[in-house]
């Protein structure tokens, strides 16, 4: 975020008494339009929270908004000032939970995104569980080692909920959001408290927005330990997308992989190598095959002469193989790029053109070794070209998955929507149109979330903040708050493997870190 070119207007709310919104389940006092406490009717505990929580807020780019005055007489959160407007219910939902809804407007447009939120929550006695960054949990004997940490939907938050944890159950807060609209949330930790931040995010571009509904935020109370809450949220997914288990996934090979190596093109280091793992029973990736090199002239997917021999082998020891690709990825001085270029991804707000680089630490005027476009995968003309590309690299080399890179960046595009899609729905469409046709060919993606769950057989997992696999640095404290939720959610789903770029057993430290992190995960050997 620029913050010289974003400020978040707080909004003075209504003169009003604490309102109590109370369910056979849970009663919630809200005052000044936020939560102040919670009471768990299941349980009794009640979590009266320490602070007053900032009033509902919206956020607009490139202009600063004074604080607004309050209009009277409303049951509701209502707050405005000239025509900047703001209003904040809490109604009974219909299954013993409480809604919080939102509605924004502003006369001018420029509407990037509405909030609330709540503070006062003891780290001591309740443990913030979120489904981002691979699955994380801050407070009680796991540790805060952070003062703010923003979790964006859906590449840092993978599903839309948080878990509050006390001793004999919690809160669960999560967006009942078929549409998959934008979101965040934010945590802050100071003297022992937790505040936690919810906002719904406009579809980009932003200067066209006057007007934003937030998606509805359901609190819910439950008995047990954190399953029983993420619980609400996996029954909600699973009804909804109605993903196959792994078990049921093809090609039914995929079922029974239970390791993943990460693999060159030397036949005798994999004819070693099936002397020591079942073979039938492991996949090789391969992540450097082609002709350009790794990462060099995407989309060109011609391999090198000896890939297709490579394969062949390892089909003869009873290996599967998988082949690394991008999912949007085009360089510049590719053909095809002058094409693809005004469909090329640009940064919310800034409307910069998206890039990826390497090396990432380049003085102004070096030139990176690896550049390429993010092409918007709602174009229909790009899903057809990588599809007809993957088609004929599985035809010619006989691959049994492809590994689709980067499939976890799903930004909010500049200029919107393309052929009607969203990224999330266009990265989904270019998953279907590969299974459809690729029947027998496994897909597998970099993360994992609810969008990119539903086609991906195989997943590798980064290890957020706990290990930097550039520096081979880590962070022990991290690794501590590492926690299964995300695990929870999709491995009965999809494989999860370790990521491309963690280290070999040899590197000593940063190895342990890695299998620490990835242990509560249940990734496969890798």
């Amino acid at each position: 975020m620029v913050r010289a070119l974003l400020a978040f207007a707080l909004l003075s709310p209504v003169l009003w008494a604490d309102r109590v919104v109370t369910t056979p389940r849970i009663a919630i006092q809200m005052r000044l339009g936020s939560p102040s406490r919670l009471e768990n009717r299941l349980t009794g505990e009640v979590l009266n929270l320490q602070q007053v929580m900032d009033a509902p807020w919206v956020e607009l780019p490139k202009e600063r908004i004074a604080q607004a005055e309050a209009d009277k007489g409303s049951d509701d959160a209502f707050a405005v000032k000239g025509k900047l407007s703001c209003r904040t219910q809490a109604t009974t939902g219909p299954d013993g939970d409480v809604v919080l809804t939102q509605q924004a407007q502003v006369a001018k447009p420029g509407l990037r995104g509405v909030g609330w939120g709540f503070a006062g929550v003891s780290s001591k006695d309740v443990q913030v569980v979120v489904p981002g960054g691979s699955g994380c949990a801050f407070g009680g004997n796991r540790g805060t080692p952070f003062r703010e940490l923003t979790f964006s939907w859906p590449i840092g938050w993978e599903a839309g909920f948080v878990l509050l944890q006390m001793e004999k159950g919690g809160f669960i807060v999560w967006a009942k959001d078929p549409n998959w609209q934008y979101k965040r949330v934010r945590l802050r930790h100071a003297k022992g408290l937790f505040s936690l931040r919810f906002q719904s995010e406009a579809e980009a571009p932003f200067e066209k927005v006057s007007q934003l509904q937030s998606v509805p935020w359901h609190i819910a109370a439950y008995r047990g330990d954190w399953r029983e809450g993420a619980k609400i949220y996996r029954s909600w997914l699973r009804a909804r997308l109605k993903p196959p288990m792994i078990a049921k996934r093809t090609p039914t090979w995929v079922g029974e992989t239970n390791a993943l190596v990460i693999s060159g093109m030397k036949h005798e280091i994999i004819q070693e190598l099936a002397k020591h793992v079942a073979p039938a029973r492991t996949v090789l990736y391969v992540p450097s095959w082609r002709r350009d090199g790794y990462d060099m002239n995407y989309p060109d997917y011609t391999p090198v002469p000896e890939f297709a021999p490579f394969v062949a082998e390892a089909h003869r020891l009873g290996f599967r193989v998988m082949a690394h690709v991008n999912y949007f990825g085009c360089d510049p001085k590719h053909p095809l790029y002058e094409s693809f270029e005004p469909y090329q991804l640009r940064s919310p707000g800034s409307d910069k053109r998206q890039w990826w680089t390497w090396p990432r630490d380049l003085e102004p005027d070096e030139e990176p070794r690896i550049k390429f476009a993010y092409i918007h995968p709602g174009l229909k003309a790009w899903r057809q070209e990588l599809v007809q590309r993957f088609t004929k690299l599985v035809e010619e080399t006989g691959v049994d998955s492809l590994h689709l890179d980067q499939t976890l960046c799903l930004p909010n595009h500049n200029r919107g929507r393309v052929d009607g899609l969203s990224v999330p729905e266009g990265n989904l469409a270019l998953h279907r149109d590969l299974r459809a046709a690729l029947p027998d060919v496994a897909l597998s993606g970099e993360g994992l979330d609810e969008v990119t769950f539903l086609y991906e057989a195989f997943a590798q997992r980064h290890a957020a903040r706990a290990v930097n696999h550039v520096t081979k640095a880590w962070d022990d404290r991290f690794i501590r708050t590492t926690h299964p939720i995300c695990s929870y959610l999709f491995a009965p789903h999809t494989t999860i493997n370790g990521y491309l770029g963690m280290s070999n057993p040899r590197s000593g430290g940063v190895w342990d870190a890695w299998v620490q992190a990835y242990e509560l995960w249940g990734s496969i050997p890798t």
